[in-house]
């Protein structure tokens, strides 16, 4: 079995009051995007867990990857004995702000779920994918969400329209609690609207990661406004960084851009789209 795991970005990032146990209470968007890592999923192979990694190279030995860690926990809470191969394919940037490897770890819960016959029910699922990271229960069935808590208290937003994006990951790594450590939490989210149509979308696009950030590593801000010179119709840091998004109104306009962009070296240029929905199983499947 092969799987498809997308990225995301946030439309609005909120940072409110530090939490007892360590975390900050958050107001966010979660918005999945087509850009995509693959695992493939072989039973029966020898006793454990073996993982290999193709593409992008990671900083963490395999056994510390998220989809180890997501498959060794799925194990262990389901009390069998594991025999199982995964390959992974990355291409969605690390420490991007993108969720690359939350959506690793989701999608190994769907699908190992799947092929031992939904030993897990969806709240079980739901929060073992907790247990593993706070992204990680948005990336079991990827739509567009408002979160709070967390980020693990999730409400549907709506379908979005496919708007084309494009995604630069400059060659800046920022550690999240490194950024947390510099943020100026709000006492309250400013709540975007019910309306999901690009005009107020555009208008809402805040990150309280910005000015924290931008300060400490211009290269993001100069990002920014790059994209916006070559016309994106908005701009904004993804998660923690260190990625930015350009959001386009047509393909056309995404791909000049990027033209455009290419010569002047701001780092990885990976052109998308907003999706509404993303399917890791076969239609008719069940999909706990």
């Amino acid at each position: 079995m092969r799987i498809r795991t997308p990225a995301k970005i946030n439309t609005v990032l909120h940072v409110l009051a530090r939490r007892p146990d360590g975390y900050h209470d958050l107001f966010l968007t979660y918005v999945p995007v087509s850009l995509y890592d693959e695992i493939a999923f072989e039973l029966g192979a020898p006793p454990g867990i073996e993982l290999t990694v193709a593409g992008a190279a990671l900083p963490a030995a395999p056994r510390d990857n998220l989809v180890h860690r997501a498959a060794a926990a799925f194990y262990a809470r389901c009390g069998l004995a594991p025999a199982l191969r995964l390959r992974l394919l990355k291409r969605i940037p690390f420490a991007a702000g993108l969720g690359g490897g939350s959506g690793n770890a989701a999608g190994t819960l769907r699908a190992l779920n799947h092929l031992h016959g939904a030993p897990l029910a969806p709240q079980a699922l739901a929060g073992l994918a907790r247990e593993l990271g706070a992204d990680v229960p948005f990336f079991l069935h990827p739509r567009p969400m408002l979160a709070r808590g967390i980020g693990d208290e999730l409400t549907p937003w709506g379908d979005l329209p496919p708007w084309p994006l494009l995604i630069v990951k400059p060659d800046v790594a920022i550690a999240t609690a490194a950024a947390y450590g510099l943020v100026r939490p709000r006492a309250r989210p400013d709540v975007p609207p019910p309306g999901r149509d690009l005009a107020g979308v555009l208008a809402h696009l805040d990150n309280d990661f910005e000015p924290a950030l931008f300060p400490v590593h211009p290269l993001l801000a100069r990002i920014k406004a790059a994209l916006l010179a070559v016309g994106a119709a908005g701009a904004l840091l993804s998660g923690s960084g260190s990625a930015v998004f350009g959001l386009f109104t047509d393909e056309h306009a995404r791909d000049r851009a990027a033209a455009r962009l290419a010569p002047q070296g701001l780092g990885l240029l990976l052109p998308c789209a907003v999706l509404s929905r993303h399917a890791y199983l076969p239609a008719g499947a069940a999909a706990p």
